[in-house]
């Protein structure tokens, strides 16, 4: 992960690109319009040679395919330079990347009792809202064993370093790793380190959620940049709930609230940088298990905690998707907060369908 972080580092741009452009040198579109870069299809190819290698009998499932690039010799040329593999060929590069589409395979991936998961750039458009302008994404990577997260990490190369989390200072050391292992504990590591130094390794610790240090009514809410996955407006709702008449701006945004792309969110709310982060897609999405898998380990084993939007576990066992009659992902510091962030939920969807419903019977 630490490799994969330094290549896509050099390859953010300083600058937002226009990723709706199909013709630039740092992506492209997807069949769903979604961006891949050059640093996603490098990133990948990184990250599941090394653990093929080390672990030659564990399933793979990640986000890229080489398809893309088996039809374009100049863009996979870009891809291999990027890995810094000297002595890779394209079949090297090709094979690496598609070892995370074991899921293609079902009879395959069921015999895997250890799965590992990686969206090699989580938060494309972080990547290419550029570096000097709070562009987040990371390096998302984690081993599910029977089903079950078991360690999860996140490198993040345009996070502050430091917890006191001052992104707005573009002059802030940036970078750093969180890792977490199931019941043994978080810690955030540098991702670039002075030789002459050692490495640091702190553990990190949520917001402490007993609703006495921290009241829940000060909880702040890390925000995705865009609405995407939140297009009823339901988190607002959830903050008039939480925070009150004045926890809305007069632009209808939430007051105690941090935007920023990515599974980046986790980290945040894992070193108590924030308390609470929703998403809330529109009905029918399917979650991916490698937009959340990482992050669930890494918020859990830092006190915090990962449900649904009716307060089940997370479960990870169904191959690349979350089970079909999963809704929302809830993120918070745990405690109090997350039954009240759970009740703020159902108290506004209440009234959602209250009001949908009253407006269907006047119409009849």
């Amino acid at each position: 992960v630490r490799k994969a972080c330094v290549v896509t580092k050099a390859l953010q741009p300083d600058h937002p690109t226009d990723f709706e452009r199909r013709d630039d040198d740092l992506s492209i579109m997807k069949e769903d319009f979604s961006p891949v870069t050059v640093a996603d299809f490098a990133a990948q190819a990184i990250v599941l040679n090394r653990l093929h290698i080390a672990f030659p009998e564990d399933g793979f499932i990640a986000e890229e395919s080489s398809q893309s690039l088996r039809e374009d010799d100049a863009l996979a040329s870009r891809v291999l330079f990027a890995t810094g593999e000297t002595t890779w060929t394209f079949d090297d590069l090709f094979s690496s990347i598609d070892l995370g589409k074991m899921y293609e395979n079902p009879t395959l991936i069921r015999n895997k009792t250890r799965i590992w998961t990686c969206d090699p750039i989580d938060g494309t458009r972080g990547f290419l809202r550029g570096r000097l302008h709070n562009g987040q994404y990371c390096v998302a990577l984690a081993l599910i064993e029977d089903g079950v997260p078991v360690i999860g990490i996140l490198g993040c190369p345009n996070l502050v370093a430091s917890d006191d989390d001052d992104w707005e200072d573009i002059e802030s050391t940036r970078g750093c790793i969180f890792a977490a292992s199931l019941n043994g504990g978080c810690f955030q590591l540098p991702i670039y380190s002075d030789d002459a130094e050692p490495i640091y390794c702190n553990e990190v610790r949520a917001s402490a959620n007993d609703g006495i240090e921290l009241k829940v009514s000060d909880a702040r809410f890390c925000l995705g940049v865009e609405n995407y996955g939140d297009p009823l407006g339901q988190q607002a709702a959830i903050s008039s709930i939480i925070h009150g008449p004045d926890g809305l701006t007069n632009d209808g945004e939430i007051e105690k609230a941090r935007r920023m792309d990515s599974q980046v969110k986790y980290g945040v709310l894992a070193r108590g940088g924030a308390e609470v982060f929703l998403r809330l897609p529109k009905a029918g999405y399917v979650e991916w298990i490698w937009d959340h898998a990482a992050g669930n380990v890494v918020l859990h084993e830092a006190g915090g905690k990962v449900t649904d939007a009716e307060g089940s576990a997370v479960d990870f066992s169904h191959g690349a998707k979350v089970s079909e009659s999963l809704y929302g992902i809830i993120a918070t510091n745990g405690g109090v907060f997350h039954e009240q962030i759970l009740r703020a939920y159902k108290e506004q969807k209440a009234a959602r369908d209250d009001k949908a419903n009253s407006s269907f019977r006047a119409k009849l």
